[in-house]
């Protein structure tokens, strides 16, 4: 009779290792347990859930990856049209200053005008008086 010697702290390193390589690479499988098919089992079909959920967590960062780029391309173009926008409205701003220069000369020299034109009908009633008195 063949007896098979059991020795459970050898299965159980067996076992550490398999789960130390595990978390190196999600693709380890047991392929010999010993004497202990269920374990063997057991610890495949978790190998192939860790190795499914490492795919769902690639995927998902991949996804915000992208997220991410597309919310940096949009930050650039805000940037960008911040930018514009600062530009044109100080080109409205020195347009206003320079329409509010040009509408304070207009009416300093509207007041002239009207000096002038006081001075002129003032020496043209004069001259008028002159005349008449002549």
């Amino acid at each position: 009779m063949n007896l098979v010697r059991f020795d459970p702290f050898r299965d159980m390193r067996v076992l550490q290792f398999r789960f130390d390589r595990l978390f190196g690479d999600a693709f380890t499988r047991a392929t010999n347990a010993g004497n202990d098919e269920p374990l063997r089992a057991s610890f495949n079909d978790t190998a192939a859930m860790l190795q499914s959920s490492i795919a769902e967590i690639d995927i998902a960062s991949q996804r915000v990856r992208g997220g991410a780029g597309e919310i940096r391309r949009a930050a650039d173009d805000l940037s960008m049209r911040t930018e514009q926008q600062a530009a044109s409205i100080e080109e409205t701003a020195a347009a206003v200053q320079q329409i509010n220069v040009t509408a304070q000369q207009a009416a300093v020299s509207g007041a002239k005008a009207a000096t002038v034109a006081t001075s002129a009908q003032s020496n043209a009633a004069e001259s008028s008086a002159v005349v008449q008195r002549a």
